[in-house]
């Protein structure tokens, strides 16, 4: 089982037909793909800074009224979503395929991060994953899996996939569930 197999599983045990979904970074568009086959009547939002990742998602999908990407930031969210949201999901690193130096940050990751964990509702869940094989992603797990470490037990459970026996700093998952009343 691979990090993208986790990923899906976990998508596929947790969106809803009306669920409301956000994909933090678009890349090629692939897990906005995935949580639409899954919130069918759902709303997803999508973001990402570059265009081109804009560009290969709407490349993939149908538009939809119910469908927003958005050329910004992920640590703007509060200005695009005015609801709570029921999935989440950061695909972080560097787009595939395209300019490796441009790349998610420790700074924008961690304050999206905790303004979305405001915004799920009960019973909501996020997945992150992450790349320690690079430098920025390095540093964003390091961050990211300290952050989760003190979020209080009885409002948030998270849970941690890691390759133990894998080389070369294999991705790793996150998975926080907002616990509470669904």
């Amino acid at each position: 089982m691979n990090q993208r197999d986790i990923v899906q599983w976990i998508m596929r045990k947790t969106i809803k037909e009306n669920s409301i979904c956000v994909d933090m970074i678009l890349g090629n568009g692939n897990d906005l793909v995935y949580i639409m086959n899954l919130a069918m009547n759902g709303k997803v939002y999508g973001f990402d800074i570059q265009r081109v990742a804009i560009q290969r998602t709407k490349e993939k999908i149908k538009p939809s009224h119910r469908i927003q990407l958005i050329n910004d930031s992920h640590e703007n969210i509060d200005l695009y979503i005015h609801e709570n949201i029921d999935f989440g999901v950061y695909n972080l690193g560097y787009l595939p395929s395209g300019n490796r130096n441009i790349t998610t940050s420790v700074h924008s990751t961690m304050f999206s991060l905790k303004v979305l964990l405001n915004k799920l509702n009960h019973g909501g869940n996020i997945v992150i994953s992450t790349y320690p094989g690079h430098r920025e992603g390095y540093c964003e797990d390091i961050e990211i899996k300290k952050y989760l470490t003190t979020l209080n037990q009885h409002e948030f459970d998270v849970l941690h996939f890691d390759y133990l026996n894998r080389r070369n700093s294999p991705p790793k998952v996150y998975w926080i569930t907002k616990v509470g009343k669904v």
